[in-house]
């Protein structure tokens, strides 16, 4: 043939696979015109210093999937009608350069390009690492872990497979619902709770079905940074509430009436980043604000379970009597960050969409 062909005998793709590629390419790029005559599998395989059957092999592929035909007593041509003639742009002239007219980003991508990093702080070697929200790794049981995750594994391999249940895997959600009713006083059935990839996910999740653009979203202030940016991404109109020693001041939630509303972020029992805890009171009216409003409340519950002799306090979702509070739980720091394990607890009215939501985007 008239043109290189480069096979790698070092490569892992096949040799078969290699020389589809290269004359599919040269047929698609117009190296091998419609019509043209290309070499019996003999003629090739000497050429190239390969087996015919290899050749044979990739002649095979490329008649099955309509880029050579076979003429009997003629030999073998490009087809003249091929099946990527819609994807197939112009051949790429010898001079000057194509040029494409600018991708639009949607709404979303345009946020995403116009939201700030997250700053990333350089962090030196230093004897204690005082940097919020890493759980102590070096503490982790490995030896227990790897024996646990090895004894499961073994007996059901059930859990490998795609997901039947759109919530999650049910052994799980049912784990789950026994501790939090436990040690957080959270009231709900396994049927309420969906597995999601930690707390970045159930909150993407959360603004992609509840909010549009500029819809207000009401956070604490000072607050979750990456939260912030969530939210921002998604075109929300952010409106800080201040915290104090007591946490988020509800109060100052009524001097917005005129915003509308529609969700308020608040990590009530270990505010961040100041580690208050928002008192029994506010609480109490933060629900009665959201009742009355419509508003919904996503409660954070980080890193509740660790507390200083206290024994945690009680969640903010088992004094809600209104359905407004969406419950968000993560397993990143009693166990390891990596694991990317965490959980919603939703009303039942909501528990449907998000399960979708969350579904579609795990397929």
């Amino acid at each position: 043939m008239d043109f290189a062909i480069t096979l790698d005998s070092n490569s892992p793709l096949p040799l078969h696979q290699q020389l589809y590629e290269e004359l599919r390419q040269a047929i698609l790029g117009g190296r091998l015109l419609p019509g043209r005559r290309i070499p019996s599998t003999r003629q090739l395989a000497k050429s190239l210093g390969i087996s015919r059957t290899t050749v044979t092999q990739t002649y095979d592929q490329l008649l099955s999937e309509g880029y050579i035909q076979t003429v009997v007593g003629s030999g073998t041509f490009v087809c003249t009608q091929l099946p990527d003639d819609l994807l197939c742009s112009a051949p790429i002239p010898s001079t000057g350069k194509m040029t494409r007219s600018p991708v639009k980003l949607s709404k979303y991508g345009d946020y995403l390009i116009k939201t700030e990093d997250v700053p990333r702080i350089p962090e030196p070697e230093m004897a204690i690492n005082f940097r919020y929200g890493r759980p102590a790794l070096e503490q982790f049981p490995i030896k227990l872990w790897r024996r646990l995750l090895s004894h499961h594994c073994c007996s059901d391999l059930q859990w490998l497979d795609y997901s039947r249940d759109i919530l999650g895997y049910k052994p799980l959600r049912e784990a789950i619902s026994r501790y939090l009713s436990r040690s957080r006083a959270v009231n709900f059935l396994p049927e309420q709770v969906l597995i999601v990839n930690g707390t970045q996910q159930a909150l993407d999740l959360i603004v992609r079905l509840f909010i549009e653009p500029d819809d207000v979203i009401g956070l604490e202030d000072p607050g979750y940074l990456s939260a912030r940016l969530i939210f921002q991404t998604h075109g929300a109109k952010l409106l800080p509430i201040a915290v104090d020693e007591s946490g988020l001041v509800v109060k100052n939630l009524a001097h917005h009436s005129s915003e509308q509303i529609r969700l308020v972020y608040v990590t009530p029992s270990h505010q961040f980043p100041t580690g208050a805890i928002l008192s029994l009171p506010r609480r109490l009216e933060l629900l009665t604000w959201a009742r009355k409003t419509g508003a919904l409340i996503i409660e954070d519950d980080y890193d509740s379970e660790y507390r200083y002799g206290d024994r945690p306090i009680p969640a903010l979702q088992g004094l809600d009597r209104s359905d407004s509070v969406l419950y968000i739980g993560t397993f990143s720091k009693v166990l390891f960050p990596s694991l990317r394990i965490g959980y919603l607890v939703l009303p039942k009215n909501l528990v449907s969409a998000l399960a979708r939501g969350k579904w579609l985007s795990d397929v």
